[in-house]
């Protein structure tokens, strides 16, 4: 009866071809195995005969796998918020060099104009010069 049982032929089926290169896939069956080794549950097929002590298994390793969740979902979140920090920085920096330049430019121009009246300026004195 235990060959006929269509649970049982599923978990012990294994693939004929080849596995392609690479961590080989996880199954379910390893996954729960994961979360038993997680719940600190020893000799869990004794465990899982008596339902209620299952049950409180169960139930540990949902709120484990929600904690998982959430913990994921931080790491993301915060993971969101270092790079709209790091674009906004780049962007202050953009902002600070642009200013930068027209500071530049306006001095540049501040200059020449002085250089020009100057220059303006001793031009009209050698010509009171001149005339005098």
């Amino acid at each position: 009866m235990a060959e006929d049982n269509i649970v049982q032929r599923i978990k012990r089926w294994k693939p004929m071809s080849k596995r392609p290169i690479g961590r080989p896939k996880t199954r379910w069956e390893g996954d729960v195995l994961e979360d038993i080794k997680n719940t600190n549950v020893r000799n869990w097929k004794k465990v899982a005969q008596n339902r209620d002590s299952w049950k409180k298994v169960v139930e540990q390793a949902r709120t484990l796998y929600s904690y998982r969740l959430w913990r994921f979902i931080i790491i993301i979140i915060i993971i969101i918020i270092i790079i709209i920090i790091i674009i906004i920085i780049i962007i202050i920096i953009i902002i600070s060099r642009r200013r930068r330049r027209r500071r530049r430019r306006r001095r540049r121009r501040r200059t020449r104009t002085r250089r020009r009246r100057r220059k303006e300026e001793e031009q009209e004195e050698k010509e009171e010069e001149m005339f005098l």
